[in-house]
């Protein structure tokens, strides 16, 4: 029986790959082939199957979120590699930033992106000298809904 669902739960996640896979961005695609570069990717099935589970952090209602999202990539370099995905976010146009802090060597901005037709994307952005860690959240969530997520 255990084997059985190890089968189901592969097959799942390979048909959600594969789902996700062409809904990718073009920044994300470019990334993946970056070498030292890790990326994930989670589409807007597998967010669903998330808000589900009942998902809770701290004082924020992490459902009333992920059914707003169509995806979420995270982009992830460390030492050498650092300096490679520097060079990709470097020419970034059409972002607002939202904040931004730097503490003691990390610098940490959080922008958006109005994509047009009640889509936009949220981005994440922290650097330290050794790692640069982005997260992409695209759908239709606005500022107010994620301001609302966060105040409940």
């Amino acid at each position: 029986m255990k084997t059985r669902i190890k089968i189901f739960i592969t097959l799942l996640i390979v048909a959600v790959a594969a789902i996700g896979a062409s809904a990718q961005s073009a920044f994300f695609k470019e990334c993946e082939k970056l070498p030292g570069v890790q990326t994930v990717y989670v589409s807007k099935l597998m967010l669903g199957m998330a808000a589900k589970s009942g998902i809770t952090t701290g004082n924020v209602d992490v459902s009333s979120l992920v059914n707003k999202l169509d995806a979420l990539e995270v982009i992830n370099a460390e030492g050498e590699a650092v300096k490679t995905l520097e060079k990709k976010i470097q020419p970034l146009t059409g972002y607002e930033t939202l904040l931004t802090v730097n503490d003691d060597g990390e610098n940490v901005q959080i922008l958006f992106k109005d994509l047009g037709k009640g889509r936009s994307e949220f981005r994440i952005v922290a650097h330290e000298p050794d790692q640069l860690a982005i997260v992409c959240f695209l759908g239709t969530m606005t500022m107010e809904e994620v301001i609302e997520a966060v105040n409940k």
